[in-house]
């Protein structure tokens, strides 16, 4: 038996144009019809209802007046009743969950990603058709109906299958309460098969149900109605396909090598190379794109296939290999987690160049690389003794840091490490603030982001682990260590999302190339120098909670802007609580370079600059910082009216007003009440001409095309 099963748009109506349209409608027709002269046909239309149990079965009424429909009327017939069996799923099931923002104007939702239902069909050998015969005693009607058994069997088992790899609770999924649409193709086929349709909603608990690997759950499920059936169905075949074809090729391919080889020992030696090269290029740090073309160097060609598969394709060698093929259990475990990387790229490209994986890797090695440098500087101060309770510290400043960039931190005690993007929660219940989206640390290129080597470099055994999830535990719901996403409440007024950490960071880098920086460490003492040679910034540690900063005050604002990215990467890695306070030396003349750190910090997105704080006598009634306060807010008003203009364009009912055009403004505390609604009536006029444009937007739409006439030549 081959299972076929695919996702298509929640759609209905045939009538609607576009793609993804009339999903129900189009198919049923298919299915009935002739696929040449498209009448209606006898011998295609064995159709079975099983929806809406308030309709009558289209089938039964199809078999009685069918053959007298044209395809126009044949058409609307069907339409009108798939149409009926559309709103009892809408109104039963999508109404009644999440998936009802999804839905469009005509109750319909043509992106099968963020909605769909499930066709597929189930195929029989032509033995195993005959066996289900013979146990139906020569009855097709019988033997039918076991075809049908086995559908339900496994659109049950499929569900089930979800719910335990989801922990979701609640009973079992029997056969049948699926409700299904059928129908049989059996004769004059090759293969007899039973084609279904159904909605991707449990009956019992009325979840959606999606997987998060929807070609390993179907292959788990199709093991086990094999299983299940074993009296009536051919083994192996859920399994057996792909490995019978991978091991082919690799005796094909050893073969092929033995041929243009002198003896076993050097085919056994071109074989290991080869799993020895793929395994090097396949575990570096190197980005997807990196690695596709390292592999292309060396004469590879690798192709993902959309069923979680890969080719790969040798030079001048006329075999190809896939995952199966190989020995190497490592590679090919690093050859799968290769797959779900590509696979994973390949749908975040409407991000551009840069993939929230990516992104969110850069983020984490940042906030490991901080944390490792202030660890290794702590080890050598401190005797062996100390260095486990040393590192415990240090996990715990990696996971605090990373939470304060938008990430949180779950390893368990199997050393499974996933990380959870935090964004503000604008669609569910106001209760809970944040949503969580979980990311498997396999996802990542970096050999340092797996669970095992956290665990290892920071020394956790199983009580410690132990207690880093029971401290997850008490303020994020259970449902995180098995949910995509989740939501919950925290207090997150002072932390980056993950994309403004990346920005920060990138700009941190563009300041350092911009100025030529280099910084140079010695005992206590950190100098930054730019292109010149010129020191910027020199600072020296006292002791463990002070450090006296000198600034060139020859050069103050470039000065200002280094040394306030440096304070930011420190502020990250502090407690809740504690910040850094800058004032004065004792016997140090003039306040032009603390006035333009001030500048800087209060100007900032970066909302960890919360936390740094500059302080001198008579700052609040220093008139010379109130003018470079102003004159700064003038050229960034003018800066945020370029991004309005620039971003705005592009779709103005979508547009979002953030930080591109100063709402953290609003809220600051530096700026008095006239500067601050200097910011508010640019931002109130903005939003009135979004209004204006979407009105007149609007009205286009409603407006008739004007009619022409065609002139007769």
């Amino acid at each position: 038996m081959i299972v076929k099963m695919k996702k298509v748009a929640f759609s209905c109506d045939n009538k609607r144009k576009g793609k993804n349209t009339g999903s129900l409608t189009n198919h049923i027709l298919y299915l009935i019809t002739d696929k040449q002269t498209k009448a209606y046909s006898k011998k295609r239309c064995n159709l079975a209802f099983s929806l809406n149990p308030n309709q009558p079965d289209l089938g039964a009424l199809l078999t009685h007046k069918g053959a007298s429909l044209n395809q126009h009327k044949l058409s609307e017939l069907v339409n009108t009743y798939c149409l009926e069996q559309h709103r009892y799923i809408t109104l039963h099931y999508v109404k009644n969950s999440r998936k009802s923002k999804q839905l469009d104007d005509y109750q319909e939702c043509l992106d099968p990603q963020k909605l769909f239902n499930y066709q597929g069909s189930l195929s029989f050998t032509q033995d195993e058709y005959q066996r289900l015969l013979k146990a139906s005693g020569g009855n097709e009607v019988k033997a039918k109906s076991m075809m049908e058994n086995i559908t339900r069997h496994y659109l049950a088992s499929y569900y089930n299958q979800i719910k335990k790899e989801q922990k979701i609770k609640g009973k079992k999924t029997k056969p049948e309460e699926i409700e299904l649409v059928s129908n049989f193709h059996i004769e004059g086929e090759a293969n007899p098969h039973i084609h279904f349709y159904t909605h991707a909603f449990c009956p019992t608990t009325q979840r959606y149900m999606n997987p998060r690997y929807f070609s390993e759950t179907k292959q788990k499920v199709h093991k086990q109605i094999e299983k299940q059936f074993a009296q009536y169905l051919e083994q192996g075949v859920a399994t057996g396909q792909q490995k019978n074809q991978a091991r082919t090729a690799r005796r094909d391919y050893l073969t092929y090598l033995l041929d243009h080889c002198q003896n076993w020992l050097e085919v056994r030696k071109m074989f290991r190379d080869l799993e020895g090269l793929l395994s090097e290029v396949l575990n570096s740090d190197d980005p997807l794109h990196a690695k596709i073309a390292e592999l292309q160097k060396e004469g590879l060609s690798i192709k993902v296939k959309p069923n979680q598969q890969i080719e790969i394709q040798q030079q001048d060698v006329p075999i190809t290999l896939s995952i199966e093929t190989f020995i190497n259990r490592k590679l090919k475990r690093s050859l799968k987690r290769f797959v779900k990387q590509h696979q994973f790229e390949q749908q975040s490209q409407r991000y551009g160049n840069t993939t929230p994986v990516e992104k969110m890797e850069t983020v984490l090695l940042n906030n490991l690389n901080a944390v490792n440098k202030a660890l290794s500087q702590e080890l050598g101060q401190i005797p062996p003794s100390e260095h486990k309770e040393a590192k415990n510290k240090a996990f715990k400043t990696f996971y605090e840091r990373c939470l304060a960039t938008g990430v949180l931190v779950n390893l368990n005690k199997q050393h499974h490490l996933s990380f959870h993007k935090l964004d503000e929660n604008k669609q569910v219940s106001s209760q809970n603030n944040l949503k969580a989206t979980k990311y498997n640390a396999s996802l990542f290129n970096s050999p340092e982001l797996s669970g095992k080597a956290i665990a290892q470099h920071f020394g956790l055994d199983l009580v410690d682990i132990h207690q880093h999830q029971s401290e997850l535990m008490e303020f994020m719901p259970r449902t995180i260590n098995y949910r995509k996403v989740v939501f919950f409440s925290m207090d997150n007024q002072q932390h980056n999302h993950v994309y403004q950490e990346y920005f920060h960071l990138n700009r941190y880098q563009s300041l350092f190339d911009y100025f030529g920086l280099e910084v140079f460490e010695n005992d206590d003492e950190t100098t930054v120098f730019n292109r010149k040679g010129e020191s910027l910034i020199q600072i020296k540690q006292i002791d463990e909670n002070h450090a006296r900063i000198t600034m060139n005050t020859l050069h103050g604002a470039s000065a200002a802007k280094v040394l306030h990215s440096m304070l930011v990467r420190e502020a990250k890695s502090l407690p809740i609580g504690e910040g850094i306070l800058i004032k004065p030396a004792k016997y140090s003349f003039g306040r032009q370079h603390l006035r333009y750190l001030h500048l800087e910090i209060m100007f900032s997105t970066d909302r960890h600059s919360q936390k740094i704080v500059v302080e001198y006598n008579n700052m609040s009634s220093d008139k010379k910082l109130q003018r470079m306060i102003d004159e700064k807010l003038e050229q960034e008003l003018a800066r945020f009216e370029k991004n309005f203009v620039k971003y705005s364009k592009k779709n103005p009912e979508q547009y979002q007003f953030g930080e591109a055009v100063g709402t953290h403004l609003l809220e600051s505390e530096h700026l008095s009440p006239e500067q601050r609604e200097r910011v508010e009536k640019q931002i109130e006029s903005q939003k009135q001409r979004i209004e204006q444009c979407t009105a007149k937007a609007n009205k286009n739409k409603t407006e008739p095309d004007p009619k022409t006439k065609k002139l007769k030549l």
